[in-house]
């Protein structure tokens, strides 16, 4: 199973979310200037590009919250729809890591329910979560194949999580996926294994403060 590797300079030993949480800083968010934004938290991206969702898919975002934070809203932005009639499922779930010190995704935080992908254009879920500082993972499936917009892996992009590859060209896979019976259905909790690394372009999902 496709896993994330990396390391994280520690005064002790690391012990889940937690200890990483105590020994990390990046990515805080900035005055906002009175107009809320939004974000992929923990990540940054000169260009948006897009890519087509594969149907019955689950897609976990990494992401990396700075301070607890309390988000309004989760967005999505459709550049071609699919189907009519077809939808994308929105949630989130904590981060959780194994004993190889490997982050995975593990208890459902919100099933924020489904928008419409059948049109163009951005699509909201106004839902209040609040999310602790520390990682946690942003997640998407959809009964049809439309194409979001997600940030551009030909141009430059950060993220909170090494990205991989298995061979020496680009590392840019970084968001786990697994295939599930219905993409428009409810959210598996706990979150279900991944088996699955795509890229960075599938980092579909945005929240606003």
């Amino acid at each position: 199973m496709p896993v994330f590797r990396f390391s994280i300079p520690t005064h002790g030993q690391l012990t889940g979310v937690t200890g990483v949480q105590h020994h990390k800083t990046m990515s805080p968010f900035v005055e906002d200037v009175g107009n809320p934004q939004y974000a992929i938290p923990g990540w940054w991206h000169f260009a948006r590009g897009n890519v087509a969702m594969v149907a019955d898919e689950l897609y976990y975002i990494p992401i990396y919250v700075e301070r607890s934070i309390t988000f309004g809203r989760l967005t999505i932005d459709v550049q071609t729809g699919g189907a009519g009639g077809t939808v994308a499922r929105l949630g989130i779930y904590e981060a959780d890591f194994n004993s190889d010190g490997e982050m995975l995704p593990g208890a459902l935080v919100t099933d924020a329910g489904t928008v419409s992908v059948a049109t163009t254009g951005a699509k909201h879920i106004n839902e209040a979560n609040t999310l602790a500082e520390g990682f946690h993972f942003l997640a998407i499936s959809s009964d049809g194949t439309p194409q979001l917009y997600g940030p551009d892996c030909a141009q430059a992009v950060g993220a909170p999580v090494s990205g991989q590859d298995n061979n020496a060209v680009a590392k840019n896979l970084m968001i786990l996926s697994v295939s599930v019976a219905d993409g428009s259905a409810a959210l598996p909790d706990p979150a279900t294994a991944p088996d699955a690394l795509v890229d960075a372009r599938f980092a579909f999902v945005m929240l606003r403060r």
